[in-house]
Order: C-alpha cells, then sequence, then structure tokens
C-alpha cells in the first residue's frame, strides 16, 4: 500500500524516477564532499589520538575544555555528515550501488571515523571520570555517547544494506526512546555518590562533597553513612559535617501537603531519622 511504499524499509525499482541525466555529477558532488569532510576528520583524529597518547595528571581545566571541544566536534561532524547521507542515499539509485562504489565506501569510511572518534571522546570523558571524579554531567557525555553510537551504527546499516530514509528515521527514534527510557529508570544521583566515596574512600580518590551535597536530598542518607570513613583533611572534615547537618536539619522539617510531596524526599528523610 501506499505508507509501505513511502515509509517502508526497503526501496521498490520499479517506483524510481526516469534516469536524471545529472546523476553523475550529483554522485561525484557527493564523492567530493564526503572525501573533504573523511579528510578533516582524519587530521581532527590524528591530533586527538596524539593528545590521548600524552594524557597526565593535573590538567583539570584544559581537559574539561578538550573533552567538551571532542563533544562538540563529534556533533557537528554526524549532523553534517549524515544529513548528506539523508540526501545521496535517498532513492534506490544510489542506495543500490555496489559496495565497492567509490560514494559508498567514502560514506562508509566516514562512519567508521565517527566511530573511532567516539571510542577517543569516550576514552578522555572516562579518564576525566577517574581522575576527577563521577558528575551528572560526565554521565550525560556517556549517555549521548552511547546514543551517537546506535545512530551511527543504524547509518552504517542504511548505507550498506541499501535502506530508505523512513528505515533510518524510525530506527533512530525506537533507539533514542529505549536509551533515553533506561536513563530515566537510573538513579543517577545516587550512582555518584556512591562512586565518588568509594574512590575516596577505597583509592584515596579527591572528593569533591560541596558537590555531592548539591545532589537531590535522598543522598543525605548515604553521604551520612559514610562521613566517617571519608578521606578528608581536618577543615574539610568540619566544613562538611556543618553543612550536611544544616541540610539534614532541614530535610527533617520537611513537612508539605500531599499535593507537594516528593517520595525520594520522605525516603531520605525516614532513613536520616533512623540513623
Amino acid at each position: 500500500n501506499f505508507f509501505d511504499q513511502v515509509l517502508g524499509n526497503t526501496f521498490h525499482p520499479e517506483d524510481d524516477a526516469p534516469e536524471n541525466p545529472n546523476a553523475t555529477i550529483e554522485q561525484q558532488a557527493g564523492i567530493s564532499l564526503f572525501g573533504i569532510l573523511n579528510v578533516v576528520l582524519i587530521i581532527f583524529l590524528v591530533s586527538d589520538l596524539a593528545f590521548v597518547n600524552q594524557l597526565r595528571q593535573g590538567v583539570g581545566d584544559d581537559y574539561s575544555k578538550y573533552v567538551h571541544q571532542g563533544v562538540g566536534m563529534l556533533i557537528f561532524s554526524i549532523v553534517i555528515a549524515t544529513s548528506f547521507i539523508l540526501y545521496f542515499f535517498r532513492s534506490h539509485k544510489f542506495s543500490a550501488l555496489p559496495n565497492n562504489n567509490l560514494l559508498k565506501r567514502l560514506a562508509l569510511l566516514w562512519v567508521v571515523l565517527n566511530i573511532i572518534m567516539l571510542f577517543t571522546t569516550s576514552f578522555k570523558n572516562l579518564f576525566y571520570v577517574i581522575e576527577y571524579g563521577l558528575t551528572l554531567k560526565r554521565i550525560g557525555v556517556f549517555v549521548y555517547l552511547t546514543m551517537a553510537a546506535a545512530g551511527l551504527a543504524i547509518a552504517f546499516f542504511k548505507v550498506f544494506y541499501g535502506r530508505t530514509n523512513a528505515y533510518m528515521f524510525r530506527n533512530l527514534y525506537w533507539s533514542f526512546f529505549l536509551i533515553l527510557t533506561v536513563n530515566l529508570c537510573m538513579d543517577w544521583s545516587m550512582i555518584t555518590v556512591r562512586f565518588n566515596i568509594h574512590e575516596n574512600v577505597k583509592d584515596h580518590r579527591n572528593l569533591d562533597w560541596g558537590y555531592l551535597l548539591t545532589l537531590n536530598e535522598r543522598v543525605l542518607p548515604t553521604i551520612a553513612r559514610y562521613e566517617d570513613q571519608l578521606r578528608l583533611n581536618a577543615l574539610e572534615k568540619e566544613n562538611l559535617n556543618r553543612t550536611l547537618l544544616h541540610k539534614q536539619m532541614r530535610l527533617k522539617n520537611y513537612n508539605p501537603d500531599w499535593r507537594e510531596m516528593s517520595l525520594a524526599k520522605q525516603k531520605a528523610k525516614s532513613k536520616i531519622l533512623g540513623l
């Protein structure tokens, strides 16, 4: 039927438009564009891999900038080249080209290069977490990279197997929906607190307890439970104890009516009262 033809996963060669005399010019334009994209991406990857190879401790602020630049470059590269893939492989004419065709080779090479850049960006973010602790923003980077990996895999299958644009949009939607649904089911604040406390207690890592206390109130019982085990200097322990007691008192006084009640806060309040 109509929707199967327009929104199906595979092309219908019999529905192709008449031969376009400009098809060869369009193919050459695609080859040139993907060729330029690949050259730029290779240059970026060489510098990126050199940076990863020279990682050292004590690069806090600069390192944060490099991680954000890597994520920004990855977003830009994926958006631009995905647009080209959707345009040049929008019909059966180009999608049915053999996989050894130069246009397809360059498009697939772009996907592979982006996957390599995704791994280098993941490594930089992981190194950042190991050295400076876990935060919600750094978790957000991993969530984005997971979505980018799904998008690149779908783009690869679209080009390699000659699927339609509808196939790509449909699978992108469901992939992103599942990833975000799983993400919403995770208690990232609690995971962040437990990871950072574990790293501080077991491996003597620095602990940004000020950041931990800015997270949701449900993490207060966990911080209070491990307060005596944290490896902090005397001043840090004093400041932590004072700030934690202040926040605990605010939580103990939490008593809204049923329209404003937060189950997470109520549960944290019960745990604090039981400590």
